[in-house]
């Protein structure tokens, strides 16, 4: 019997390649009925027998997205952190660690400073201000990542407490399709009709770079295709703003909003650009469908609300590495920074960095410097934040689960490139208790099955820590004024 390959998808997200292969295989061996019977039985009772008692409990926290009507409420209060497992690397072994140790003890909470010698995040949080005196309307932060941010876990939390402190600016900007089969962002709800191919940064055809704003786009490969995006009853929006490539023999886009038309327009111009669209709607919920003719490339919409409030955009790229970004074609991603105005754009990757940074370590910092340098040609007024990878471990020869030198090298070249390039640095892996910290997490039910992506509890406690060093950041760049 031939074997599949392992998804890389799949082998991005840490997925053993055995099980890859089985879920790649499964659509095409269940062919009858008593097949797919007996393949519910297999699995429900391999399922049963391989999950330990004592790991029963842990079935009551979910790990799958929440409810479209929008996030979950937070663990503790905004502003104060969940307790978290700060501590040394583990010494035991890796299975006391993961099922029989007792929840370690808890050193005292602690912020993890933002490294900003430059005063990197001065033009953010002076945004901040004045949109708290009601200087400005709405302040715009875009959160670029790997599969860590991916489900909204991450993003969702600091969302939530953006709005709760500052107001709510709208979801801000959004992929028009699916670029994944299991893409959720809290708020909205995304469907689709017809034939639409997948163009994407890592994982599908790159095309000739003109991708959206996040490294995605959605290009028709048959007549009748149509998108729907719905926010959810938690959500509004007074401007839908469609971002869409302009370019030499594209078709038409039509868009109605609450199912009423609204507008038709023609993608055709010369040369290939990207272009937008805004229609100005009630202060309210609402869904959008948007019907295709002949060649046309959609990359999102922008739900934006008057203000004052802020967004926290959620950008995320499963399977890419930072200095990957660099594949979006230059001008093509600096005219789109420049029409969505950031006031902070952070990046978070190193999930797939830690891995294999696809060289030396010395291209890896000059695509990633090339990086951070057109975002600064493309958003000149926003502050700019690397967050670093987070911990990861994996077994050593006795067994044990220890940290791979990898990961040092990653964050002290990381840490480096973005000092240099004129962004701030925030050490995740020191803010979840240095190196072998994850095991911590693992035995606090924080971190998914995978060893590799923290779970929804997880992600809420991160998201916390970082917006507590962003506060702290911000009070002493005030008291050094």
């Amino acid at each position: 019997m031939t074997s599949l390959p392992a998804s890389p998808q799949a082998n991005s997200l840490g997925v053993d390649s055995h099980v890859s292969r089985v879920l790649l295989r499964g659509p095409a061996v269940l062919r009858c009925k008593s097949a797919r019977a007996l393949y519910g039985c297999w699995a429900l009772l391999a399922l049963v027998a391989t999950l330990p008692t004592p790991l029963r409990p842990l079935l009551r926290q979910t790990e799958g997205p929440a409810s479209a009507a929008g996030p979950a409420p937070l663990t503790a209060p905004a502003g104060r952190a969940p307790s978290l497992p700060f501590g040394g690397p583990p010494s035991g072994p890796a299975e006391s660690a993961l099922a029989a140790a007792p929840t370690p003890a808890l050193a005292p909470e602690r912020v993890q400073p933002i490294e900003d010698p430059q005063g990197s995040l001065a033009p953010y949080f002076a945004a901040l201000t004045a949109l708290q005196r009601r200087e400005r309307g709405l302040v715009r932060v875009l959160h670029f990542g790997d599969s860590q941010i991916d489900l909204d876990h991450l993003t969702g939390p600091l969302r939530t407490i953006a709005r709760q402190r500052h107001g709510d600016a709208g979801l801000g900007y959004v992929p028009a399709a699916r670029p994944w089969p299991w893409f959720y962002l809290n708020g909205l709800a995304l469907d689709e009709q017809g034939s639409w191919e997948r163009l994407r940064l890592v994982g599908g055809r790159r095309a000739d770079g003109r991708l959206g704003l996040g490294g995605l786009a959605v290009e028709t490969v048959a007549a009748g295709a149509s998108l729907q995006l719905a926010l959810a009853a938690t959500e509004r929006a007074s401007t839908i703003t469609l971002a869409y490539l302009a370019q030499p023999g594209g078709g038409t886009i039509e868009l109605r909003v609450d199912g009423r038309p609204r507008v038709r327009l023609s993608s055709a111009a010369a040369p290939a650009r990207a272009a937008w669209h805004t229609l100005s709607v009630d202060d309210a919920r609402h869904s959008v469908t948007l019907r295709a003719s002949g060649r046309v490339r959609l990359y999102g919409l922008v739900f934006e609300r008057p203000g004052p409030g802020i967004t926290w955009e959620n950008l995320p790229l499963v399977g890419t590495r930072f200095h990957q970004l660099s594949g979006i074609a230059a001008e093509h991603w600096i005219a789109q920074l420049q029409q969505r105005r950031p006031d902070l754009v952070l990046f978070q990757f190193g999930a797939n960095d830690t891995i294999s940074w696809g060289g030396s370590l010395a291209q890896y910092a000059a695509r990633v410097g090339e990086v951070l340098e057109r975002l600064h040609r493309g958003a000149p007024q926003a502050g700019c934040l690397v967050v670093g990878p987070l911990d990861r471990v994996v077994r050593d020869g006795s067994g044990r689960l220890a940290a791979p030198p990898a990961v040092a090298r990653i964050v002290a070249t990381q840490r480096a490139v973005a000092l240099s390039h004129r962004c701030a640095f925030w050490d995740t892996r020191e803010a979840m208790g240095g190196p072998g910290s994850l095991v911590r997490w693992i035995a606090r039910g924080m971190v998914r099955k995978d060893l590799l992506h923290l779970n929804e509890l997880g992600s809420r406690a991160l998201a916390q820590q970082l917006d507590r060093a962003l506060q702290q950041a911000q009070a002493q760049g005030g008291a050094r004024r």
